[in-house]
């Protein structure tokens, strides 16, 4: 094979392996964060006929070539920088610095959205449920604090900072991290996805009333709220394939960031082997 480089070493030692990049890919991607947006945004009227499922099988296949082409490209090149390195190689330096440069800049502002998630969607709901498991105001409060745009903004400030202390210490620190992180949330869903198979949805709608009251007061939270809605309320269309295809925006949110480890190259152990092989 062609080797487009001028030296072979990089100076970096090579610290993850096939499994750390596995994990890396699919944290990266955040499955529990999309599967959530897919079911608020997309069923809510926006997407009249919509088929979710449908529309992630299809978004997926889409994904599939692309994620296919950054593997193999991560492979033959293994080497840190994302698209400057492919780009500038399969055409001209000048397209690599154009592609590497939107993508860091659109980074800059992308960063703080999963930061701002920990607080708003995180620790919020966390406090919220062990108010209501252990009868304490005090931790619904805090809870209600976390979501609030001090709160959300504080905690994804802390989380930037930590993560940057991290990778100054070493990427091994953080693969550490991320693989434990990963199976106790691996752990996490295991035990929700068991919980709401045994739950029909007449169970589910009584838990959701049972939790929701002690916020609302009302003994029937979801019957208020679909009263409420009047002539807001959601209504089932029959199947629409154009507004299936639409919808793909939100699977793509997560899928199409599958092969994140292709900007990594240079830490990967057996680089030109492991993208491929995950």
């Amino acid at each position: 094979m062609t080797v487009n480089f001028a030296r072979k070493a990089t100076g970096l030692v090579r610290q993850a392996g096939a499994r750390d990049v596995f994990i890396y890919n699919v944290n990266f991607i955040n499955i529990a964060i999309g599967v959530a947006f897919m079911f608020l945004f997309m069923p809510n009227g926006s997407y009249p006929g919509v088929n979710i499922y449908l529309s992630t099988i299809l978004c997926t296949l889409v994904v599939l070539p692309t994620s296919l082409v950054y593997a193999m490209f991560a492979s033959a090149m293994p080497r840190s920088g994302g698209e400057y390195v492919y780009v500038s190689r399969a055409t001209k330096p000048l397209f690599g610095f154009v592609a590497s440069w939107n993508y860091t800049i659109w980074c800059f502002f992308y960063i703080g959205v999963p930061a701002a998630f920990l607080g708003k969607y995180g620790i919020s709901a966390l406090f919220r449920e062990l108010g209501v498991s252990f009868g304490s105001p005090a931790m619904t409060t805090w809870g209600d604090w976390f979501s609030t745009p001090l709160g959300t903004a504080l905690t994804g400030t802390a989380l930037i900072f930590a993560f940057a202390a991290v990778f100054i210490y070493g990427v091994s620190l953080y693969m550490r991290i991320q693989n434990i992180t990963f199976v106790l949330a691996s752990i996490g869903l295991a035990i929700t996805a068991v919980l709401l198979l045994r739950h029909t949805p007449a169970s589910s709608l009584a838990a959701f009333n049972h939790y929701a009251s002690n916020f609302t007061g009302k003994p029937d939270t979801y019957g208020a709220i679909t009263t409420n809605l009047g002539s807001n309320a959601v209504t089932v269309a029959p199947f629409n394939l154009k507004q299936t295809l639409i919808s793909m925006t939100w699977p793509f949110t997560v899928l199409g960031f599958s092969i994140a480890s292709a900007y990594i190259g240079g830490e990967i152990k057996g680089a030109n082997r492991s993208p491929l092989s995950v």
